[in-house]
């Protein structure tokens, strides 16, 4: 997987059948980028895809690590960041279309130790903690793709259940869904005030909020699958991501 155009298998789930297999395109990201300079913001792009593939921080964003403690670059130890990309996750998902979307995972590391569940600050209204923008690729070297203007969302892996969710907007009150901006190009789609750093795709609603089952209308349908699942949360057994509306795990 180290060259583009190579493919191997990977295990899908998220509704799929289980053992459902799909050849992946893997465009590597390395070399990482060195970050040296914590005044200065941090701007990368996956060499392959260039800005339809990007990660974008504040200067003087606190970059944290699982432990809470900011990461601070230096010349002498300078931050890695690598941006690798993945062909697309399965073509529909809880009512958003994602046939068009790339897997985008961002990593951070110093010292050659991966900075286990990284995130930035973010403060609603700051002009400094206001999270991090990224941008997510929607085709590749390889694929030319017509996405169409729409309500785009941001989905993550969520590491402790193995589920993706939607990402929340760190600037809303109460937290929302994140919202992204279809770039004038087509090719990729940019996301603001993101606070965790994840696994990621982004996809295009096709029903109405609330239409849990997709079939184009919000009704009782819906309520009954919410209600079946009501007060469950990521990781157990009565969880079922179609009925979590919002994104937040429950």
């Amino acid at each position: 997987c180290d060259n583009i155009g190579n493919s191997t298998y990977m295990t899908l789930s998220n509704g799929l059948p289980p053992g459902t297999q799909a050849p992946i395109l893997f465009y590597p990201g390395s070399p990482p980028s060195q970050i040296t300079d914590p005044t200065k913001p941090i701007d990368v792009e996956q060499p392959n895809l260039g800005p339809d593939a990007r990660l974008q921080v504040p200067a003087g964003t606190c970059v944290q690590g699982s432990n809470g403690n900011c990461v601070t670059p230096s010349s002498a130890a300078p931050i890695s960041v690598t941006i690798d990309t993945y062909n697309p996750p399965p073509s529909n998902f809880s009512g958003v279309d994602t046939s068009n979307s790339l897997y985008m995972s961002i990593d951070f590391s110093q010292g050659g130790v991966l900075v286990s569940g990284a995130k930035v600050q973010c403060v609603a209204g700051s002009s400094i903690y206001q999270g991090a923008t990224i941008t997510v690729p929607l085709s590749s070297p390889v694929s030319t793709l017509n996405p169409q203007p729409g309500t785009w969302l941001l989905f993550h892996q969520d590491i402790a259940s193995n589920q993706f969710v939607a990402v929340n907007d760190c600037w809303d009150v109460p937290l929302q869904p994140v919202v992204g901006t279809l770039n004038t190009d087509r090719k990729s789609v940019t996301f603001s005030h993101i606070a965790q750093f994840s696994v990621f795709f982004t996809g295009l609603r096709t029903t109405p909020l609330g239409d849990i089952n997709g079939d184009g209308k919000v009704d009782c349908v819906d309520v009954g699958i919410v209600k079946a699942a009501f007060g469950a949360r990521s990781g157990q057994a009565a969880f079922n991501p179609r009925a979590d509306v919002n994104g937040d795990g429950v």
